[in-house]
């Protein structure tokens, strides 16, 4: 019997998307995630794209995932167009008004941070600062860093996944159902290892509601899944 385009779909995307990781991974990086939590990102004024200052405190009530950048840095922008797909994805599940996308340069001048915006046009808001104290005062020691904060604006993961990795659609959806990302990521790891050995979740509250997020997202997944294997076999 020839398995249904939406089956051969659902099983491409379970197994694509969940073998990133193992449980060696989840158990590391769970303490990346953990660091600072709680902390409230102190807030220094930033310039937007029309020369506006701005704070962070205007978003107020949206959980807000930060990425932190600058204009030297080349994985920060490849990043660019894995966010505009994820921000695609979280509107097929009407979550883009629940959670604001922030890119922040914060080093390179004013005029080169204009080039790329224009070059790359950044999903969500752009803001630019040459204040670097956030580096101590953010924990930042790296580029890019995504950084997830919650409706209060205080640190639900200090160094989140970022917009090309599997795991942090979950994550987002996640923290607007108030699911802890440590939690989330348990989540997303135990249900995807389960997927693959039984093609299916677990049948109890957990899978049940991973499950409805899951196949609610399926269709945009698989196709930006086959977006990326065009690309592949084009070069």
């Amino acid at each position: 019997m020839r398995l249904s385009l939406s089956i051969i779909s659902l099983l491409i995307v379970s197994w694509s998307w969940g073998q990133e990781i193992d449980s060696a991974w989840v158990v590391t990086y769970a303490k990346r995630l953990t660091r600072d939590t709680g902390l409230t990102l102190q807030e220094p004024y930033f310039t937007d794209n029309n020369g506006q200052k701005r704070t962070l405190s205007e978003f107020k009530g949206k959980i807000l995932y930060i990425d932190i950048w600058t204009t030297w840095c080349g994985n920060c922008l490849i990043r660019f167009p894995h966010s505009k797909k994820l921000f695609e994805r979280l509107q097929s599940i009407h979550l883009d008004t629940a959670i604001q996308f922030v890119t922040i340069c914060t080093e390179g001048s004013k005029s080169q941070w204009k080039k790329l915006l224009k070059k790359y046009s950044p999903e969500g808001i752009t803001f630019y600062t040459t204040d670097t104290s956030i580096y101590e005062s953010w924990h930042i020691d790296g580029f890019p860093t995504y950084i997830l904060s919650d409706r209060n604006g205080k640190v639900i993961a200090s160094y989140a996944p970022g917009p090309d990795e599997g795991s942090i659609d979950y994550v987002l959806y996640a923290a607007v159902q108030n699911i802890k990302p440590t939690d989330a990521i348990w989540i997303y790891f135990n249900e995807s290892q389960y997927f693959r050995k039984n093609n299916s979740y677990t049948n109890d509250m957990q899978g049940i509601a991973y499950a409805k997020w899951f196949y609610s997202t399926n269709q945009i997944r698989y196709k930006h899944w086959q977006e990326q294997q065009k690309k592949k076999n084009s070069r």
